[in-house]
């Protein structure tokens, strides 16, 4: 019979090289930024710190979400791509023509939203 007394994650795994691996597998796979992959995963943790011990396999629980927040993240980007902005005075020059392009990309991403 089991026991119902649950164990805790193995924190020391998590934060190892089961984040190491899981970032280079996120940047890779999935060719989204080494920051955006590091948030996904931080992301994970705090969803396993927030259910506690209820999780069995804390590993295959973090992955699993891990991977499903990049999706996640890549299906919102699909749906809105952004906008970029460019501000360089070579390009608006200065003053009024500058305000006016600083208008026209600030009216472009909230008819985006």
């Amino acid at each position: 019979m089991r026991s119902s007394r649950r164990e805790p994650p193995d924190w020391s795994d998590l934060l190892g090289t089961f984040r190491t691996e899981s970032i280079y597998r996120g940047i890779k796979h999935y060719r989204v930024s080494r920051e955006d992959a590091e948030d996904a995963f931080a992301d994970s943790l705090l969803v396993l710190i927030q259910k506690g011990p209820r999780i069995l396999q804390a590993r295959g629980y973090v992955r699993t979400l891990y991977f499903n927040r990049l999706l996640d993240l890549i299906r919102a980007r699909m749906r809105h791509p952004a906008v970029e902005l460019n501000l360089s005075l070579q390009e608006t020059g200065a003053g009024a023509e500058r305000e006016t392009v600083a208008r026209e990309t600030s009216r472009r991403l909230l008819a985006g939203c």
